[in-house]
């Protein structure tokens, strides 16, 4: 790989972190830049993203814990739902369709970005907080959507706690504590079934983790309803992206 298109990978995995620390969903550009960037077979680049995002998840819930945007008692139910989801996903990836997949992601990314931005807050009543069983089935999907995209977790976790009107700081920052377990289950699944380029996960780590700690600082100093403006408008471009590159993938490739 040249330099210049090292340097270039390089600024899109820092860019990844960055979203992901800011306002979760970012994750879903990493696989992408692998496979097309630095020419890594699919598979093998969905093992070491998910590789990877364990410590990008450490930092990123150290940074919100400290500013007292993580409820641990929700994460364990997350994670609890999310770690045998992860392990099946790591294991559907490879017997599912991708097409489809994306074109499902990209449909609930879509319909949450429009419920948030045409919702008005203040007609409703008071959030309240998930109960532990829907926790536990949000983290099972969360689990297999994020092990079968090569996402750490946010990407499929934020639209759907959105959806629920939960803050959406205290949403990214489970997005953040969720990536460890995912991750452990994933990259566990992975090492059954395809040998993992350690190297590369541990280069992606060390620019996730840049990225993400300024954006967990960014996000801390941002208004809400800005920061929640960003997260629905970033949701629904990303989600169209997905839908975009199934159908061309679907009417082009086959």
């Amino acid at each position: 790989m040249s330099e210049p298109v090292l340097a270039l990978l390089g600024a899109i995995i820092l860019i990844v972190g960055l979203l992901i620390g800011s306002v979760g969903v970012g994750g879903v550009l990493l696989v992408p830049a692998l496979v097309y960037i630095a020419d890594m077979p699919i598979h093998a680049a969905i093992a070491a993203a998910m590789a990877a995002y364990f410590l990008a998840g450490m930092l990123g819930s150290i940074e919100y814990a400290r500013f007292g945007s993580i409820k641990w008692k929700e994460v364990g139910w997350l994670s609890l739902g999310a770690m045998p989801g992860a392990f099946a996903g790591a294991y559907l990836v490879h017997k599912t369709d991708a097409g489809l997949l994306e074109s499902l992601i990209g449909a609930l990314i879509i319909v949450s970005a429009i419920n948030t931005l045409a919702r008005r807050d203040a007609l409703l009543p008071p959030p309240s907080s998930p109960m532990p069983g829907a926790l536990f089935v949000i983290g099972v999907l969360t689990g297999i959507g994020s092990a079968m995209s090569g996402t750490g977790g946010p990407l499929v976790l934020v639209p759907l706690l959105l959806s629920l009107r939960m803050p959406v700081l205290p949403v990214v920052g489970l997005s953040q504590a969720v990536q460890m377990p995912i991750s452990i289950s994933a990259t566990l699944g992975n090492s059954l079934l395809v040998e993992i380029d350690f190297k590369a996960a541990a280069m992606i780590t060390g620019l996730l983790m840049i990225g993400v700690w300024f954006g967990a600082r960014l996000a801390h100093r941002l208004p809400a309803a800005a920061m929640k403006r960003a997260v629905a408008w970033l949701l629904l471009v990303v989600g169209s992206s997905l839908l975009v590159r199934a159908g061309f993938d679907f009417f082009f490739l086959r």
